[in-house]
């Protein structure tokens, strides 16, 4: 009995072994398996990573270029724009290398930035990247026509430099090299307590990138002559217009260098030159106006720096005497003087060669109508001696009359010509207004004569600037107006206007120069950018505008 229970329990035993030994294998074949599918899965994502997202290296070579100036470069920037971004930072003496940069179309920029972090060099390369790669990117500066005014003062030397920069940039020579001696923010400044010979040159920046340095100016310092001793005339003097004035004057210099004296007379602001750089010492004033403020002024120049003397007068008080100013047809005008209005007394007579039809006094100046023909304007600030200093040839005026600075003209066909007499040297043609304004001291110009021409000359020889892919050269750009208000402010605002030229032109490849739709495009955004620029709505207009390319 004991047995059987014995040989039960081992049969027991043997089969629950077995059935452990076979759960056993079981579970080690299941994770096996899950090891080898994560081993698998994983290589697979690791060769679709590799395939899809590679990455390159790109080396960059450069030379910067020797320059007599000490620059103080020390870093570089690297910019790459395409698909993504970047930007890098190196000191000079490391190797420019880019690295896990994705593939893809990049302009490459690099910059060389000195001391005060401005952009002293600047090179742009576009590259393809499907591949480590390295590539030579030259490298430059912008570059302007300068032009540098200078002047002596005592030991100081005044300069200006072209205007619309952010800063302006003095580098003075010392030994082989020059270095930086000066900056300012304005086109305008002083050096003070220069040496005998200074040899400089300048730059200028613009949105933290300097431009191509100027050629050195040797400039030299001496003591300046001494102040012209002036005899004939003293300050406060009242002096009679109907006489003539004899100066003459004198001015020593420590280094015995030859003296040159120009010499100029102002009246109520306005300046006339008498002489100019001249070694003459000696002059004669006439034909001085009465009641007026003069004051002559001698400058003694030699050859490097200026001194002047200055000397204020006044003329006698016209007499208490009144004139009349008469037409007389082919005789001109007839000047009465008049004392005893009872009997006038005939002085002169002015000659227009015409017959004349009205007259209008407006202070010293007298305007004279020559019967359809056009006007003379006389000065008669001296009744006995007046002068014609302009003529204006206009067919068919009926009448003129003068209101504040406006001379109107009115023609046999009731137009109404306007013209500012602000400078009576030269009348100004305003435009025209309807007849109801006629004698208006506020016209309202209502056209302007499309016939007239006036051209604004930016460039008239071979000068280059960039277009977006590569440099062209202009032969001529002249912007064509139909009023000189128009012009004369192109003409003073040169650095802008030459600026607006070359923004448009850097938005066009060098192909759009060379085809008719393509200029026409380029002149419609010049015109555009033009306009806004002047930003008056007067009438004037832009023409047309010449713009020639090689």
């Amino acid at each position: 009995m004991d047995e059987n229970k014995n040989e039960n329990q081992e049969f027991e035993e043997l089969v629950n072994e077995e059935n452990y030994t076979k759960n056993n294998k079981r579970e080690k074949i299941i994770l096996f398996s899950s090891i080898g599918i994560i081993v698998v899965f994983t290589l697979i994502m690791i060769i679709l990573f590799t395939v899809f997202n590679k990455k390159y290296e790109l080396t960059i070579n450069y030379d910067i270029p020797e320059s007599s100036v000490q620059e103080n470069l020390n870093s570089l920037n690297v910019v790459l724009e395409g698909n993504d971004t970047y930007s890098f930072d190196f000191t000079l003496d490391q190797n420019v290398l880019l690295e896990n940069i994705k593939d893809g179309n990049y302009e490459v920029t690099l910059n060389v930035l000195n001391d005060d972090a401005l952009i002293t060099y600047s090179g742009t390369k576009e590259v393809y990247l499907d591949d480590n790669k390295t590539i030579e990117i030259p490298l430059s500066k912008k570059t302007i026509k300068y032009s540098i005014n200078y002047s002596w003062i005592g030991n100081n030397l005044s300069l200006e430099m072209p205007e619309g920069y952010d800063k302006y940039l003095v580098y003075k020579k010392d030994g082989e090299k020059y270095y930086k001696f000066a900056s300012f923010d304005e086109n305008t400044f002083t050096l003070e307590n220069l040496g005998p010979v200074s040899n400089l040159k300048f730059s200028v920046v613009e949105n933290g990138k300097m431009f191509e340095y100027t050629e050195g100016y040797e400039i030299y310092n001496n003591t300046p002559p001494s102040e012209p001793m002036v005899s004939g005339l003293s300050s406060g003097e009242t002096v009679d217009p109907l006489n003539t004035i004899s100066l003459s004057f004198k001015s020593n210099d420590k280094e015995n260098n030859d003296i040159l004296y120009t010499v100029d007379l102002k009246k109520n602001g306005n300046i006339k030159n008498i002489q100019t750089r001249s070694k003459n010492t000696n002059i004669i004033l006439e034909g001085l106006d009465y009641e007026s403020e003069y004051t002559i002024t001698v400058t003694a120049f030699d050859g490097n720096s200026e001194s002047k003397t200055s000397i204020d007068f006044r003329t006698k008080k016209l007499p208490d005497k009144t004139y009349l100013y008469s037409p007389s047809g082919r005789d001109g005008v007839t000047v009465y003087e008049v004392v005893d209005p009872r009997n006038p007394t005939e002085i002169t007579n002015i000659k227009v060669g015409g017959t004349v039809k009205e007259v209008v006094k407006d202070g010293n100046y007298l305007f004279i109508l020559r019967d359809s023909e056009g006007i003379n304007i006389a000065n008669i600030s001296n009744p006995m001696n007046p002068n014609i200093i302009k003529s204006m040839e206009l067919d068919d005026i009926d009448k003129i009359t003068i209101a504040k600075d406006f001379l109107y003209v009115r023609f046999n066909d009731d137009r109404v010509g306007v013209y500012s007499i602000k400078n009576l040297g030269n009348p100004e043609f305003l435009g025209f207004t309807e007849i109801k304004y006629y004698g208006s001291e506020n016209p309202e110009i209502r056209y302007i004569n499309a016939n007239q021409e006036f051209k604004s000359e930016v460039i008239t020889s071979d000068y280059q600037i960039w277009a977006k892919d590569q440099r062209i050269t202009v032969e001529e750009y002249i912007i064509v107006t139909n009023a000189s208000s128009i012009k004369q402010f192109f003409d003073n605002n040169y650095s802008k206007v030459f600026d607006n030229l070359r923004l448009v032109s850097s938005m066009h490849n060098y192909e759009d120069f060379k085809t008719v739709s393509g200029m026409e495009k380029i002149k419609e955004q010049l015109n555009t950018a033009l306009k806004e620029m002047y930003g008056k709505d007067d009438g004037s207009e832009i023409k047309n505008i010449i713009l020639k390319i090689k």
